[in-house]
């Protein structure tokens, strides 16, 4: 059974939003809360644990989770690895895992803390959240018949910063197709582009994949959740009950079942 209980915020904003984490069947799981619905973000991390830490007025959200053996995360409507946002010529990069998110600003700055893999010393880093927003941030398709394609559901990318963004390869991974794709290889400021996507099952049970777009070096993964029905072939085999003859009040001898009797 799954079983979910609010178990600790860490921070909240203006707008009434809300972070912390869950426990989810005995795990810890990070989540968002808004307008009365709570939206658990381990559909993004797949995390054994993880918790978010702070959030800023418009609703994104830093946190760290157990994922690569302990990350931080930024929460835009979709989920983006700190580490993936430092610099190429950061001569710590190799060395430096950032393990934690502990602030956020309104410009999306965020503090974070990481380890150096050769002496175990401890580094702050300020790195700049993205400004690409999806939404929705997961597409979950209807139950889809094996071999059939079904209508499509889109993603709205968002430049919601002042400066243009680079995009880079847009991809999908798991019985999923790109069928629309508007987005050129940059956005302007304020602009929006979309992608299309369609659920092609090839097998029963759940299938899981995700839309990734690539920007300034940066992977966005969408999930992709859907499914095909189970099929399911029993097959009868005769069994053989053991009979004794018995007469029947006609005369005539027919089968009966034997009956274990009680010993005297």
């Amino acid at each position: 059974m799954d079983r979910r209980w609010p178990r600790s915020g860490s921070a909240v904003n203006s707008n009434g939003q809300v972070t912390g984490y869950l426990v989810v069947n005995g795990q810890n799981h990070a989540f968002l809360y808004g307008a009365g619905v709570t939206t658990d973000l381990n559909s993004w991390l797949n995390a054994t644990s993880s918790q978010g830490n702070a959030i800023n007025a418009t609703g994104q959200l830093v946190g760290n989770s157990t994922n690569g053996g302990g990350s931080g995360f930024f929460y835009n409507g979709t989920v983006t690895d700190l580490n993936a946002l430092v610099s190429a010529s950061d001569p710590l990069k190799a060395r430096v895992t950032l393990t934690a998110a502990v602030a956020l600003n309104d410009n999306r700055l965020i503090l974070a803390s990481g380890t150096d893999s050769q002496d175990m010393s401890l580094h702050s880093y300020l790195v700049q959240g993205p400004w690409l927003d999806f939404a929705p941030g997961i597409l979950d398709f209807a139950s889809e018949a094996i071999g059939t394609v079904s209508a499509d559901q889109s993603v709205t990318v968002k430049n919601s910063g002042t400066t243009t963004v680079q995009v880079g390869s847009v991809m999908v991974s798991g019985d999923f197709v790109i069928h629309a794709n508007d987005c050129d290889t940059s956005l302007q400021a304020g602009g929006t582009c979309t992608i299309g996507v369609a659920f092609a099952s090839s097998g029963s049970g759940d299938r899981t994949g995700g839309l990734t777009v690539a920007s300034n070096g940066a992977p966005f993964v969408v999930p992709l959740l859907g499914a095909s029905p189970i099929s399911v072939t029993f097959t009868a085999s005769p069994t053989s009950v053991p009979m004794a003859h018995q007469q029947s009040s006609r005369g005539r001898f027919r089968r009966a079942p034997l009956v274990p009797r009680r010993a005297e």
